[in-house]
C-alpha cells in the first residue's frame, strides 16, 4: 500500500500530462497556437506563455475547461504558480498576492487610512468610549519561512511596525502589537490558514486574549462564559479559487483546512433563577466590536472569543466585504442617534493589507 500510495501520484501526474499532450496536438493540427509561440526563455519560466496557451484553448478546444484546469496544475506543480491574485508558497501555504503589492499611491493611501482612523478615534471618544485598535498582520509577514521562491518586500515586510509607529499619533487607548503576539504562538498550531487569507480560530484567539489584556481595566460588568467547542468542518479557503484548478484540485498538498469553531455562553448565576426569568435587569454590554470578516465570519470565533477573555457581552458591528472603514462609519452614525446605548470599549479591527485599498478621496467621503 505504501509503494501504491507514493506511485498514484505520480501517474495520475502522467497521465494528465498525456491528456494534456493529445490536446496540445490536436489544438497545433488546427493551427491554434501559431500566434502564441515563445519569444524568449524568460516567457516559459515566467509563465506568460501558459497564460498565452490557456487564451487559445478558451477559444478553440472544445472541453477547454478541463484543458485549462490542467493547465493551471501543470502551472502549479511545475513553476509553483497559481492564477493572478495568489502566490504559492511551500507545503500547501497559499498567499494573497496584495500583501506584495506597493505602488506610487501607497504611502498616500496609508496617510489617507490613518487620517480617517484618527477621525474615527477621535469621533468615539467624543461620547467616552475607550477604542482598542486591533490591526490585523498579514499572512505573509507571520509566515515568511513558507513563501517558497517569493520574498516579501521590504515596505510590505516592514508594513507592520510602521503601522504601530504612526498608530500612536491616533489617540486610541490600545493598540497591541498582534504581529508579535501571533510569532510568538505559531509553532504551536497555525494561527492563519493554509488555504485562507483569514485567520484560524486559534490565531483568533489569541488576538481576543491580548486584546483583552489590555482592555480589561474599561469592563465594568464582569460575566462568566462556557466554552463550547465545534465539530470541525472542513474549509475551503478563498485563495483556492485562485488556482482553477477545476477537479484536478486533489493535486493540492492542503486542499480543506479544518476548522472547530468555539462558540461561548453566557452562564446565568443560578441564585435567584427567578431573577433571569422575570425581568432582572439585564447585564450592560460593555464592548462593540466593529470590523471586517476577521470579526463577522464565525468561523474564526473573533467575537465568541473576546467574550470569553474579557468577561464581557459585545454587540457586533463587523461586516463581510466592506473593509474597515465603512463599518466604522455606520457605527458612529448608529451612536449618534438619541438614546443610543454605548458600550465602554470599542475594538477597532483593522487587516493591514486593507490600509492601501482606499484614496483619500474616498475616505473623506466616508468620514
Amino acid at each position: 500500500m505504501t509503494n501504491l500510495a507514493r506511485w498514484v501520484p505520480i501517474a495520475s501526474m502522467l497521465l494528465l500530462m498525456g491528456l494534456g499532450l493529445f490536446l496540445m496536438v490536436q489544438a497545433l493540427r488546427d493551427g491554434a497556437f501559431r500566434h502564441t509561440a515563445p519569444t524568449s526563455i524568460a516567457e516559459v519560466t515566467d509563465g506568460e506563455w501558459t497564460h498565452a496557451i490557456e487564451d487559445e484553448l478558451e477559444r478553440k478546444v472544445l472541453i477547454r475547461e478541463p484543458a485549462i484546469h490542467l493547465l493551471n496544475a501543470f502551472e502549479y506543480w511545475l513553476f509553483g504558480e497559481a492564477r493572478s491574485g495568489a502566490l504559492a508558497g511551500t507545503d500547501g501555504w497559499l498567499f494573497s498576492r496584495e500583501e506584495f503589492e506597493w505602488s506610487a499611491q501607497s504611502d498616500g493611501n496609508l496617510e489617507a487610512a490613518f487620517d480617517a482612523i484618527t477621525r474615527g478615534v477621535s469621533g468615539l471618544h467624543e461620547r467616552g468610549i475607550k477604542v482598542a485598535l486591533a490591526f490585523v498582520p498579514a499572512k505573509s509577514d507571520i509566515y515568511q519561512d513558507q513563501l517558497g521562491r517569493y520574498a516579501l518586500p521590504e515596505t510590505a515586510a516592514e508594513l507592520y511596525s510602521r503601522v504601530l509607529q504612526t498608530a500612536a499619533a491616533t489617540g486610541a487607548d490600545f493598540v497591541p502589537n498582534l504581529s508579535t503576539d501571533l510569532r510568538a504562538v505559531r509553532s504551536q498550531t497555525e494561527v492563519f490558514l493554509h488555504t485562507d487569507t483569514h485567520w484560524s480560530v486559534f490565531g483568533a484567539g489569541r488576538a481576543a486574549a491580548s486584546l483583552c489584556a489590555l482592555g480589561a481595566p474599561v469592563i465594568e460588568n464582569k460575566l462568566t462564559f462556557s466554552t463550547s467547542l465545534q465539530a470541525a468542518i472542513a474549509h475551503r479557503g478563498d485563495l483556492l479559487n485562485f488556482l482553477e484548478l477545476g477537479g484536478f484540485s486533489f493535486l493540492m498538498p492542503v486542499q480543506t483546512d479544518l476548522i472547530a469553531p468555539v462558540v461561548a455562553a453566557r452562564e446565568i448565576d443560578g441564585a435567584d433563577p427567578l431573577a433571569s426569568l422575570f425581568g432582572s435587569e439585564p447585564a450592560a454590554i460593555d464592548i462593540g466590536l466593529v470590523g471586517t470578516s476577521y470579526s463577522a465570519n464565525p468561523l474564526w470565533s473573533f467575537g465568541d472569543q473576546i467574550k470569553i477573555a474579557c468577561q464581557s457581552d459585545l454587540v457586533a458591528y463587523a461586516t463581510d466585504g466592506d473593509g474597515p472603514f465603512e463599518p466604522m462609519r455606520s457605527y458612529l452614525e448608529t451612536i449618534a442617534k438619541p438614546n443610543a446605548v454605548l458600550p465602554k470599549l470599542v475594538i477597532w479591527e483593522i487587516p493591514v493589507r486593507y490600509l492601501d485599498d482606499y484614496s483619500g478621496q474616498t475616505l473623506s467621503a466616508l468620514f
